[in-house]
């Protein structure tokens, strides 16, 4: 097909150029990149002296890097991919200077191959350098930056980089992490509240993607130790999710917990007490008590009451978890082990050796515990009758 287009053509001309280029377009679009590669290669080899009514051969050529590199991409060879589009960027930056357009495109591309090479800290440099030049040209309301933080946003949602923090399970909770790792706390606070800005004036202030910004400057705050923004920018987040879930949804429980936990950074134990408790009363009608959000809830608040030194009640809580632990994990789950360990290092706590030293061996060998926690439940039985 494509040598039949190019017969009555003069080899070494620019049509000749540019009917290979579109024969290669032709075969990316079918899905056939070998043929592709052919034809956009010969189009680059020809180097075209015209395009579009530009005269430079170099701005003909970065367009053909630019093609070889989105091909090479996806053939997913992301060595040879980043090669041409580094090779593309090198020429506009040269003929069109730092600011341009194209220039915004080329690191975009770049960033998406070290996105899939799974080199992250590379892949949110180029973004952030696209975004950069985005908001001098488009200015920081336009449309497209939602969709460059969002990018942002699919890079660290890829980096699955789990801590404990308070926080919910959108993929900018990725980013939050990672930035605060970074210690780029500033940074975080300024893109977020960029994309918030952009968010409230296209999509409104009860959208889902507002709750996850919400969400996120509310991290960075509470990582700041700035408690009173963060409390702020929850008590917006709650309110989001109950006028989209109603008050008995689990995003809602998650928003009670990022509120708790911000209480319990400032030291108002009650405080925290409270909201981790209304999570848990949301987590057992809209989960059910076999859900681990349920567990992880109790033992949160037998953390709270552990750090006030009210041991009864951190025992209280960490028997309710270590209970439904018991009843609904297998034999072999870590989170069983955990639960006995929890109430051994309570036990440390009060002073109680023989207890402690108890409930860490039975952290180790949880089918001991759950067997004499079986007959004492027996016991109890036999006792009531």
């Amino acid at each position: 097909m494509g040598r039949s287009m190019l017969r009555n053509i003069g080899p070494g001309s620019a049509a000749a150029a540019v009917t290979s280029n579109n024969i290669g377009s032709m075969y990316k679009a079918m899905g056939d990149y070998d043929q592709a590669l052919e034809y956009t290669m010969k189009s680059l080899t020809i180097g075209i002296f015209a395009l579009g009514g530009d005269n430079n051969p170099e701005m003909a050529n970065t367009y053909m890097y630019n093609d070889m590199g989105s091909l090479y991409h996806d053939k997913e060879d992301l060595e040879k991919a980043l090669e041409y589009y580094t090779k593309s960027l090198n020429i506009r930056l040269n003929t069109l200077g730092m600011n341009h357009p194209d220039v915004a495109i080329s690191y975009h591309n770049i960033a998406g191959v070290h996105k899939d090479r799974e080199d992250y800290e590379e892949a949110i440099d180029y973004y952030m350098k696209a975004i950069s030049i985005d908001i001098s040209t488009l200015g920081e309301n336009h449309h497209a930056l939602a969709t460059s933080y969002n990018n942002i946003g699919g890079v660290y949602n890829s980096m699955r980089d789990y801590e404990d923090n308070p926080q919910t399970t959108s993929s900018y909770n990725e980013i939050s992490r990672v930035l605060m790792r970074k210690g780029d706390y500033e940074k975080a606070l300024e893109n977020f509240s960029k994309l918030l800005a952009v968010e409230l004036k296209t999509l409104g202030e009860n959208h889902p993607d507002v709750a996850g910004s919400y969400n996120n400057i509310g991290m960075v705050y509470h990582a700041m130790g700035d408690y009173d923004k963060s409390l702020e920018y929850f008590d917006k987040l709650l309110s989001n999710k109950r006028h989209t879930f109603g008050e008995n949804h689990r995003d809602v429980a998650l928003a009670y917990h990022n509120i708790g936990a911000v209480y319990k950074a400032k030291k108002d134990y009650d405080k925290a007490v409270e909201y981790y408790s209304k999570a848990v009363a949301i987590e057992l009608i809209a989960l059910g008590e076999k859900h681990p959000d349920v567990t992880v809830s109790y033992d949160k608040i037998a953390m709270v009451y552990k750090t006030k030194e009210d041991y009864d009640k951190a025992l209280e809580y960490y028997t309710k978890s270590l209970e439904l632990k018991t009843k609904h994990l297998d034999v072999k789950h870590p989170a069983l082990a955990k639960g006995y360990d929890n109430i051994g290092r309570l036990y440390f706590a009060m002073g109680d050796m023989d207890r402690a030293h108890e409930f860490n061996f039975y952290s180790q060998c949880p089918a001991v515990g759950r067997l004499k926690s079986t007959i004492d439940d027996d016991e109890s039985d036999e006792e009531d009758n």
